[in-house]
């Protein structure tokens, strides 16, 4: 009988140890994800600051930067948060097609028409300047107001 409890006993041991090891991995797992993460949120920010600068830029410049920003989405949209992973791919896209919209928004003749365009690429300005909002809302850190001197309109 003895040695049937020491037998359990050492089950019962090994189990515990198991169970911690376990435990212990599946915490660290979690960290490194939080970790990486928040790590790709914060390189999102940078990269949606690139875009910003490049709006009113000339097209081989903007196209550059546009490519770089998409390699980063491609290779880190995984780690990023659903409504910012959708709201940055979108962002990418307006940024690159904003400076067309605006040129034909201000060549437009027909007042009624040049409104609606001028409406138009106001609300794609919008989308763009919301995305940080995204970004900082799905890692819960207070919003940074950034303080950017140029206009939706060049």
């Amino acid at each position: 009988m003895e040695t049937l409890l020491t037998i359990f006993g050492i089950f019962v041991g090994a189990f515990i140890t198991l169970f911690v090891q376990l435990y212990d991995q599946k915490v660290k797992f979690r960290l490194v994800a939080i970790e990486k993460r928040l790590s790709a949120h914060q390189e999102a920010f940078s990269q949606w600051y690139k875009l910003v600068w490049v709006i009113h830029t000339p097209a081989g410049d903007r196209i550059k930067v546009t490519n770089e920003v998409r390699n980063f989405w491609i290779n880190n949209c995984l780690f990023l948060e659903k409504n910012t992973r959708k709201e940055f791919d979108i962002v990418i896209k307006l940024v690159d097609g904003y400076s067309l919209k605006l040129q034909i928004a201000k060549n437009e003749k027909d007042p009624h028409k040049k409104e609606e365009l001028r409406q138009d690429y106001l609300n794609d300005w919008k989308r763009i300047f919301d995305l940080p909002n995204y970004i900082q809302s799905e890692v819960e850190l207070k919003p940074i107001v950034p303080n950017i001197k140029i206009s939706a309109e060049g």
